[in-house]
């Protein structure tokens, strides 16, 4: 147990804390403007879980906010925001000075897509919306293309297709070094989709694979598939009790250091068959080496 809670330790050192998410000026004083409008109607305001969601959209390592209007339970004046179109939908991006709001229409339901290197937004809409009959809705996929959130259609290979103009985000940089006092250094990289950071270490004489989520997936445990197309490992992780967002995997019979190894191409990452996007290798060759070369053998 000792030294579980040193290697939770060590990987707090090796990753920077999860920034924690400050509700902007503005979305407080949108809900505080909403909920008086509740009121007007005769309605009693009050917030469901789904009102509010959280996500990195524009890849600035800021959270941006989108609310729901779904969300706002108006009761006695249920129908207030909320129609055949669905219910207003307002998207919050953080820039270099304060947020701003972007408001994207009635919408009918929503998801993010988290299988490419930022989120997209995936709109439900209703037919009117689309230039069609009302009950012949549409999706909508929006997509940050360096200014802004806009329309894009799902390309080949699973990614993102953009007109010319409108660049395609920065995927997530390469492997670095991280120096931990008294003990070999840590290799760490930036992952895709709901992996924040995916570390490298050794701890007691054993190659540790450490990784922190977004979202913690909601079992106690998770199998992440790393692949380039032609070769794929899976790595089975589980949660430390008491160790946040960080989960362990021991690598002593895997071959992901060897994968990372071969190639500077990316891999593909999934999370319990569940994509999540492109892992860079790119400078783990010099980063793995030096993390495991107390534990592990690498050529």
């Amino acid at each position: 147990m000792h030294g579980l809670a040193l290697l939770f330790a060590l990987t707090l050192l090796a990753f920077p804390p999860p920034a924690q998410a400050v509700t902007p000026d503005i979305v407080t004083r949108d809900t505080q403007a909403n909920m008086r409008e509740c009121r007007s109607a005769g309605g009693r305001p009050s917030l469901r879980p789904e009102y509010e969601t959280t996500a990195d959209l524009n890849g600035d390592g800021r959270t941006d906010t989108i609310i729901d209007l779904s969300g706002l339970n108006c009761d006695g004046a249920a129908s207030f925001f909320c129609g055949s179109a669905g219910c207003p939908l307002t998207v919050y991006l953080s820039g270099s000075g304060a947020y701003r709001a972007k408001p994207l229409g009635h919408v009918q339901g929503w998801e993010l897509d988290r299988s490419t290197n930022l989120p997209a937004l995936v709109l439900s809409l209703h037919g009117s919306a689309c230039g069609r009959a009302g009950a012949e809705g549409c999706l909508r996929r929006l997509a940050w293309n360096g200014r802004d959130l806009v329309a894009t259609v799902r390309g080949g290979g699973g990614r993102s297709a953009t007109s010319p103009d409108q660049p395609s985000a920065s995927a997530p940089s390469g492997w670095s070094l991280r120096p931990v006092s008294g003990r070999s250094p840590v290799a760490v990289v930036a992952g895709p989709g709901q992996i924040a950071n995916l570390a490298l270490l050794c701890q007691q004489g054993r190659a540790i694979a450490a990784v922190t989520f977004r979202q913690p997936p909601p079992a106690s445990s998770a199998t992440l598939r790393f692949s380039d197309g032609r070769q794929r490992v899976d790595v089975f992780f589980t949660e430390m009790r008491g160790g946040g967002s960080a989960w362990y995997a021991d690598l002593a019979a895997s071959s992901l250091p060897t994968l990372l190894l071969q190639r500077d191409t990316p891999l593909s990452l999934a999370i319990d068959n569940t994509l999540q996007g492109q892992l860079p290798r790119q400078g783990a060759g010099q980063a793995l080496r030096q993390a495991l070369s107390p534990c592990l053998r690498l050529r």
